[in-house]
């Protein structure tokens, strides 16, 4: 017997189907991006000390009309926050943002959608040393990306917010506090998700298009 479930199925390929039979008739522009990534980590409502790092990647336009595009993008980059002046606590990621685009203008666009980053490693870098561990946190950073960017021709600037949705810590996070004399003690409960350590970080990169098809 033919249900309301198998009709939603259908339903679901028969939209599948023809967005990704328009993706292939839509013209798709392929590009390179790097630039500088400043970021921090926000542990329990308060923000790190900024560090600066590094991005590198591909980026690429599918065009669906005059003012809409998609943005699918690639592209390593280093997060974390500066310690005490001393070190970086480097988090290096693989990103892999998928992000609606908008022409305001024939030069200037916003972007936003989804990012999903893929944790490669994690260190502590110090002016003696550099500590490598990869343990400790999510291997998954899912997040949320917005941007604007401006376009001469082939050429072109991004800059962008990237912040994450959920915790990046694996063991549960206890809040903290401390008395008068400067004792730090741990509450009773761990962190609701909203205060959780997470990655926020403000993008700079410049990008060059290749031909389209």
């Amino acid at each position: 017997m033919f249900r309301i479930n198998d009709f939603s199925k259908i339903l679901l390929f028969v939209l599948s189907f023809s967005f990704f039979a328009n993706m292939a008739n839509a013209q798709f522009t392929l590009g390179v991006k790097a630039g500088v990534s400043y970021s921090y980590t926000l542990f329990d409502g308060f923000a790190s000390p900024y560090a600066a790092g590094f991005l590198a990647g591909i980026t690429s336009n599918i065009e669906l009309g005059k003012r809409f595009f998609i943005s699918p993008q690639l592209y390593y980059s280093q997060k974390g926050y500066s310690i005490d002046l001393t070190g970086i606590y480097r988090i290096n990621y693989l990103n892999l943002p998928v992000l609606c685009g908008y022409r305001i203008t024939s030069h200037l666009q916003v972007l936003l959608g989804f990012n999903l980053g893929i944790k490669l490693n994690y260190k502590i870098v110090t002016e003696d040393t550099a500590f490598i561990n990869t343990n400790t946190l999510h291997r998954i950073d899912p997040g949320m990306s917005a941007g604007l960017r401006y376009q001469l021709d082939r050429w072109g600037l991004d800059v962008s917010f990237v912040r994450s949705l959920i915790g990046i810590e694996k063991s549960e996070q206890t809040s903290y506090s401390s008395n008068i004399e400067g004792t730090v003690f741990s509450q009773n409960g761990t962190l609701p998700e909203s205060e959780k350590s997470k990655n926020i970080a403000f993008e700079v990169s410049i990008y060059y298009l290749f031909g389209g098809k």
